[in-house]
């Protein structure tokens, strides 16, 4: 695993929580949500996922207070899977370009 962002510190805790939302836009926001009051409380928080949702994350943490974020790290699992184009005449309605994203996460 590569960590793309880390502001570990190094000491020893008992608690430790990792975060590994559903690979989907819902999820991601309160994931991070999450993620950010729990290391507020200075616990760290290992936030885990693609490349891609680890970079959207990190995209809503700006703004917030540095000083309360030290225990928030990223860390991208690496995960390759081909994504079709979604199909606007498939019979089943479900967005099937998802389909390969959430077998990733299993």
């Amino acid at each position: 695993m590569a960590a793309t962002t880390t502001n570990h510190v190094e000491q020893q805790h008992d608690v430790v929580v990792v975060v590994a939302p559903l690979p989907a836009q819902g999820h991601l926001h309160a994931a991070i949500e999450l993620s950010h009051r729990i290391s507020s409380a200075n616990i760290p928080v290992y936030y885990v996922s693609t490349a891609t949702h680890v970079r959207q994350a990190q995209s809503r943490v700006v703004g917030w207070d540095p000083l309360k974020t030290t225990n928030l790290n990223f860390i991208d699992f690496p995960v390759s899977f081909e994504v079709p184009h979604p199909n606007p005449d498939a019979s089943i309605k479900f967005p099937s370009q998802l389909v390969p994203a959430f077998n990733s996460s299993l």
